[in-house]
């Protein structure tokens, strides 16, 4: 097989390999996701094309011999690393629905470290390769015995291993999972296989890139959804309040984090009347129907995603979006159903911007007591309850 014929397959291979690495790499910062073991195993079968076509491009123009023997060395070892991290993948794949150990991708990973010496050693002796003049005239470097044949022998058992031990969790891998690592181990392990029979067929990394390709179409892509959707859905119940479903106080400090210093808000600080009362009296049900009430009465003024449960019976309101007369109209119909309703609430508010969003939330609360204040003198047999809340600026000296 001729070098140029390499050089150009190798070459379209490297490209698409840096465009899926590439894509891989956009896609996990832009959904905030970590690397994996596949991650690892993509790049390192980059490297190791890359290394590949350099040793061919050493056999069709002047290269330095330490260039060219780097080359060989380093793609041939490079089989090894694909192998080991694979196998980490594989195991990650399996335990998602079976417990099976690690031990198994630690055998893997001694296997190719041993292939990773013998290789280094027989390159150290110089009996890795085999020289000789090519038909450009440039150095080829050839099967060299046992120091090339044992490193790829040790990546081939332990691609079987790694086929036996899918084979036996195919059940927790499901059919479609099954197939795909059925093709990925069959592809490089064919390819290996006819590299050893035959030196002329050279495609090992060709077909590693190509199952690496299919892995990716067809499992990396459904586990990223995955991941995201598992982690929107964290997020969705770590930032919601459980009784109201309102955001709650973490969903609160993050998204004052997030105003800018001169952004417009308006807040509007509540606190139920007389929730321990009804507590105490009628159970906690009876409370929790109570807050529930206040919840809907506030959302008919406020966005859903504006309105926060901040402790047991304290609410805040931080609004970016509304105008100073649609937020003036919104308190007066909100303090017009809180009288409907028996008072229910005791609210402050405050509107300003970005920069004194822990001053305005302090004066937003100052401005419910002494609305409460008013409720008490009009209401002597409540007994009126100690705030929790616990100011921003206090917060962040914490």
């Amino acid at each position: 097989m001729s070098a140029e014929l390499m050089i150009a397959v190798e070459g379209v291979t490297l490209v698409f390999l840096i465009v899926l690495l590439v894509a891989y790499l956009f896609l996990c910062r832009f959904r905030g996701l970590k690397k994996d073991w596949y991650f690892y195993s993509l790049s390192f079968t980059l490297i190791g094309v890359a290394f590949d076509m350099t040793a061919w491009i050493c056999e069709t123009v002047p290269a330095p011999v330490f260039l060219q023997y780097a080359g060989n060395f380093l793609s041939l070892v490079m089989t090894n690393c694909i192998v080991t991290t694979f196998g980490y993948y594989t195991i990650e794949q399996i335990r998602k629905n079976h417990s099976v150990s690690r031990i198994f991708a630690r055998v893997i990973t001694v296997f190719n470290l041993l292939g990773v010496l013998i290789a280094a050693t027989g390159a150290l002796c110089g009996e890795l390769f085999e020289v000789s003049s090519g038909a450009s005239g440039f150095p080829v470097y050839d099967d060299g015995g046992l120091f090339y044949e044992i490193p790829i022998a040790l990546a081939d058992i332990s691609l079987l291993l790694l086929f036996g031990l899918v084979l036996c969790y195919g059940r927790a891998l499901g059919a479609r999972k099954l197939a795909v690592f059925a093709v990925y181990f069959l592809l490089p392990l064919a390819a290996s296989i006819l590299e050893l029979l035959n030196e002329d067929i050279l495609f090992i990394y060709v077909a590693i890139s190509l199952s690496m390709c299919i892995i990716y179409i067809m499992l990396q892509g459904t586990h990223i959804n995955e991941l995201v959707l598992r982690e929107q859905l964290l997020n969705e119940v770590s930032y919601t309040d459980q009784l109201t479903g309102l955001l709650n106080r973490r969903a609160c400090d993050r998204d004052v984090a997030r105003i800018g210093e001169n952004d417009p808000v308006h807040i509007v600080f509540c606190d139920l009347n007389g929730l321990k009362r009804i507590n105490d009296e009628k159970g906690h049900k009876a409370g929790d129907r109570f807050l529930l009430t206040f919840a809907k009465i506030i959302t008919r003024y406020f966005p859903h995603d504006a309105v926060y449960r901040i402790s047991g019976d304290e609410f805040v309101v931080m609004d970016r979006k509304m105008t100073q007369e649609d937020f003036d109209a919104s308190i007066a119909g909100l303090r017009k159903e809180i009288n409907e309703n028996a008072g229910i609430a005791a609210l402050g508010t405050i509107s300003g911007t970005g920069n004194k969003i822990p001053a305005l939330i302090k004066e937003a609360e100052m401005g419910m007591y002494a609305d409460k204040k008013k409720f008490y003198r009009r209401n002597p047999d409540y007994r009126r309850g100690k705030s929790t809340y616990m100011s921003m600026e206090d917060s962040a000296e914490q």
